[in-house]
Formats: structure tokens, sequence, C-alpha cells
């Protein structure tokens, strides 16, 4: 069965990179109508535009989830990149850690939301949270790196 996958796998390779790069570029590309459509003043141009731009970004999220989900089902059956044991083990520790901060964060949020008043500046809790976050994931990738 791995050997049939693994075929598959070799034969659709270039054909996964090649959606991979049109759908980058259909969602890179998508906000471009709106943007044209900001120099118009007229109400109905820019809404159809802005459509256009929906349309499209649809269009390139649909390509990726479509593309990577019959890639990554081939990386499942093989047990290839983050479907190995060891990074099942790593994300199952890291999806612990992210529970608790993120449940620790949004306590704060509250806590602090509800005692002040100021609903206006206290989101700035999440922005800060999600910087120390990615910080702490890197901590986390070096120390169980560090463990090996």
């Amino acid at each position: 069965m791995s050997g049939m996958v693994r075929e598959k796998q070799k034969a659709d390779r270039n054909q996964y990179i090649f959606w991979n790069i049109i759908a980058t570029c259909i969602c890179v590309a998508s906000p471009i109508p709106l943007l044209v459509g900001a120099f118009s003043e007229q109400e109905f141009l820019i809404t159809l535009l802005l459509t256009v731009t929906m349309v499209l970004a649809g269009i390139g999220a649909c390509i990726f989830v479509v593309n990577c989900s019959i890639w990554t089902s081939m990386q499942k059956l093989l047990k290839e990149g983050d479907y190995t044991m060891e990074a099942k083990r790593k994300n199952r520790k890291m999806g612990a850690f992210s529970v608790v901060y993120w449940l620790i964060l949004t306590a704060i949020y509250l806590a602090w939301s509800f005692s002040t008043n100021t609903w206006d500046k206290t989101w700035i809790v999440y922005v800060v949270g999600g910087v120390i976050y990615a910080a702490l994931c890197v901590v986390w990738e070096l120390v169980m790196n560090r463990e090996k």
C-alpha cells in the first residue's frame, strides 16, 4: 500500500507545486480589483470590484484546500512530515500548552475589560499575547530540538 501511495505522491508532486503557485498568485492578486476601484467614486463599481476580490480570494482558497488535502492525506498515510510519531508527540504537547495559554490570556482580557470597562483598549491583550505566543513557540521548538 505504501508503495502505491509513494508512486502517486511522486507522480503528483509537480501538479501539487503548480496548483500551490497558482493559488498563491490568485490570493496575492485578489485585492487588485478593489484597489483599482478605490480610486473610483461610483459606489456600484466599488461594490462590484469588492465582489470580484472576494470571488478571487475564494477561488484561491478552494484551490489550496483541494490541493493540500490530497497531498496531506498522502503524507498522513505514509506518516511523513507533520504525521511522524515524533511530530505527533510534539504537537500533542504544544496543543496542551496552547489551550492553557489562550484560556489564561482570555481570562486576563475579560478580567481587565470588566474591571476597567475599557473594551476599546483592552483588546490589545490579544495583540501582545499573539506576539508573546509566537516567541514562546520558537523557544518551545528550540527546547524540543535540544532534547534530541
